[in-house]
């Protein structure tokens, strides 16, 4: 138990060293996002292509990663504010734990937008998107469903903002 615990403390502590940058990175501006296909919590197969036509925040997260929790509640405001106007956030829980403690997690946060599970697929998820450093990342994808910017880290609740209602 405690060697788990010192390989999730030492996970944290590079990532977060990744994160710092918490800027755009290697983004793919321009190009098509991947056709994506995952089940949701409830076992439901959502494919990305079935957002076509509204604005997209793809969020990569885990349920272990701290900045992953604190970007959450904005995230939880930003659907409630802006999906109306066509704004979608989609959750992908890169977690190998099982669905049962991303299930806890999602009702414990109240989370208002659908989450996906990436389990065994999580790599070449991360693959399809253009790689990434770290987590929390998140692709903007356009009303045509192409990738407009990838960030990693955790940005504050304006930024979004400013990066979506231009798209919405």
């Amino acid at each position: 138990m405690k060697k788990l615990f010192r390989l999730q403390i030492m996970v944290i502590i590079v990532l977060s060293l990744a994160l710092c940058a918490c800027s755009p990175s290697g983004s793919r501006p321009g190009q098509p996002a991947v056709d994506i296909t995952l089940k949701d919590l409830d076992g439901k197969t959502v494919n990305l292509a079935g957002f076509k036509g509204r604005v997209v925040m793809l969020n990569f997260f885990a349920t272990w990663c701290p900045p992953c929790k604190v970007e959450i509640p904005d995230f939880i405001e930003l659907q409630n504010e802006h999906g109306p106007a066509g704004l979608s956030i989609v959750g992908i829980s890169l977690d190998q734990k099982g669905v049962e403690s991303v299930k806890e997690f999602k009702r414990d946060f109240r989370i208002n937008y659908p989450i996906l599970y990436a389990g065994n697929q999580a790599q070449k998820i991360v693959d399809g998107v253009g790689g990434f450093r770290g987590i929390p990342t998140t692709v903007i994808i356009n009303r045509e469903g192409k990738i407009v910017k990838k960030f990693t880290g955790l940005i504050k609740k304006e930024a979004w903002e400013k990066e979506i209602k231009s798209l919405l």
